[in-house]
This record gives structure tokens, sequence and C-alpha cells, in this order.
């Protein structure tokens, strides 16, 4: 899942008849099921930091993976940690920022910070995605994951 709003949902069919043999080994396939969430988790966190924008790094250092394994469920977090990621993301609507917030960037590139902030107020800033395009990316790779996750674990607890 992505904070942004975004999520990749994976849809394993035949779950309920497998369920009575994962509940043999809830240990194993929290353990198969985890590496394969973290190994999806990681490669989408790893495609959005190539694909970010970068001025300082910081928004790009920002982005992080988390997997969480509960007692029926697992879960998968690709987050940019920076409050700015989803303006990034999405871009905005015309609005006045304030200025001290545009310093350090219009300095860098020659750019009065008050002409840049009249400039946003007039025009917005431009999308720059790039979780989505992590996501869209990766799609079948992480279907790929799932799938050899639960073929293994199905080849394990059967015997």
């Amino acid at each position: 899942m992505i904070n942004m709003g975004q999520a990749i949902t994976i849809k394993i069919e035949g779950l309920k008849e497998l369920e009575k043999s994962f509940d043999k080994s809830p240990q194993m396939t929290k353990r198969v099921m985890g590496k394969a969430m973290d190994l999806s988790t990681e490669r989408i966190k790893n495609t959005a930091k190539t694909k970010a924008p970068v001025d300082t790094g910081a928004l790009r250092g920002s982005i992080k993976n988390k997997v969480n394994i509960g007692i029926r469920d697992i879960t998968g977090v690709v987050d940019a940690g920076k409050k700015y990621a989803p303006y990034v993301e999405f871009g905005t609507l015309p609005h006045f920022p304030p200025p001290m917030a545009l310093r350090s960037w219009a300095r860098k590139r020659g750019i009065n910070e008050f002409a840049l902030a009249k400039a946003i107020s007039r025009r917005g800033t431009k999308a720059q995605p790039f979780m989505q395009p992590a996501i869209t990316s990766n799609k079948l790779v992480v279907g790929q994951i799932f799938d050899s996750a639960l073929g293994a674990l199905v080849a394990q607890l059967a015997k």
C-alpha cells in the first residue's frame, strides 16, 4: 500500500481451499508470504527512488518500505515520508506559497522567490509522478513474486 492513496491489490484465488493446509503451519505461511511482501515492497521502493525527481535528494531518501505481519494478514507499505511528496506526485492547483519556503530552491536557480511564488499562484505546480509509475511498472513482477511464493508454500505444505 502507498501512503498517497495508491495501492496494489493482490488477489489469491483458491485461498479458502488452502486455508486448512496453511493452518497446519502458520509460521511457515507467514515466513514465505512475508518474504514475498518484503521483496515486492522493496522492488516498488527502489523503482520509486529511481523515478523521484531530485533536488536535494531528501524526497528520494524519504522513500521507505515496511512489512507488517499480523495474526491473519500481512501488509506492505511503500511511503515517501516527506510531507510535500503528494504535491510532487500529483502537482498542485494555483496557490500562493510562502516565499520563504521557496527561498533555497529559487536561489539555487537564480530565481526571485517572490516571483516564483507569484507564478505558482497563477499556474500551480506540475505533477511529477514517481510512486504511481513505480507501482504500474512492477505490477506483473509483484504478481509473479506472490505466485511463486504461493506455489512454494503449497509444495512445502504438501510434504
